[in-house]
């Protein structure tokens, strides 16, 4: 979690930057870190003997509290779902993480009036149906969450196609950004595959 912060805090500005759909108000990079801020002090406050049960629950309460618009919303409803239902073990086996990610991505279909192809939620829904087939396959944890962020970068490298402000401004999706770790980073963080400069000028 403070990992994840560390890497919004890196990336703020370029997060910003790529913001133009729904609405081009460059604030996602600010709305993700301040809301995930909010959770990591949750947690620091929470003390060290909280069990998973309890820190899930701190973590979602704290994250829809703190949700800071369309994007932190989306966020608070992604943790939401991966930490509602922690291993009775204490320790998430493939299939078990598989389905973490499959209720964080329908927590986060359910947060938008809307749903659009090309948008975090797409990013969400291919990393998740990657992690199932993988999981079905009987793959380790760990090669689940590698297929599942593999179809992620994939993903996301796509919304520039899929949706056409993105098209236009030649950029990813700015919220599917801030959620899909960079290659050679492993907390979060951004996504460096297209509009690293940020977005072009319109031309209309």
């Amino acid at each position: 979690m403070q990992t994840y912060v560390q890497a919004l805090r890196q990336h703020r500005d370029e997060l910003n930057s790529l913001n133009v759909y729904p609405v081009p108000d460059g604030d996602t990079g600010t709305n993700l870190l301040l809301t995930q801020e909010s959770v990591v002090s949750a947690i620091a406050g929470s003390g060290d003997g909280a069990g998973l049960e309890e820190l899930g629950s701190i973590i979602a309460r704290a994250s829809l509290l703190a949700a800071r618009g369309n994007s932190g919303v989306i966020l608070s409803q992604i943790l939401r779902g991966l930490c509602e239902a922690p291993p009775a073990s204490g320790s998430m086996g493939p299939g078990e993480f598989a389905r973490a990610l499959g209720r964080a991505t329908e927590q986060a279909y359910r947060a938008v009036a809307r749903p659009a192809e090309g948008t975090v939620l797409s990013v969400m829904r291919d990393a998740s149906r990657a992690a199932t087939e993988a999981a079905q396959d009987g793959r380790s944890c760990a090669e689940v969450a590698g297929s599942a962020l593999e179809e992620a970068r994939a993903a996301l490298a796509r919304t520039k196609d899929e949706l056409a402000e993105l098209r236009e401004a030649g950029v990813v999706d700015a919220g599917g950004k801030g959620i899909v770790p960079s290659r050679g980073h492993h907390g979060g963080g951004s996504l460096r595959t297209g509009g690293r400069d940020g977005p072009r000028r319109r031309t209309r």
